[in-house]
């Protein structure tokens, strides 16, 4: 029987594999970095 300890990533490395995941996916799109913007531009007029 295999031993569960051995065959998942722990909690911590599952948590820092789904941020980097985060990471690349929201901060990586060129529409999110196109928004992000447009936000701060109207953020800095008004």
């Amino acid at each position: 029987m295999p031993n569960p300890a051995t065959t998942r990533p722990s909690f911590f490395a599952e948590v820092d594999l789904l941020r980097r995941d985060d990471h690349r996916l929201y901060h990586q799109s060129r529409i999110n970095q196109t928004l992000h913007l447009i936000s701060a531009c109207v953020f800095l007029v008004v």
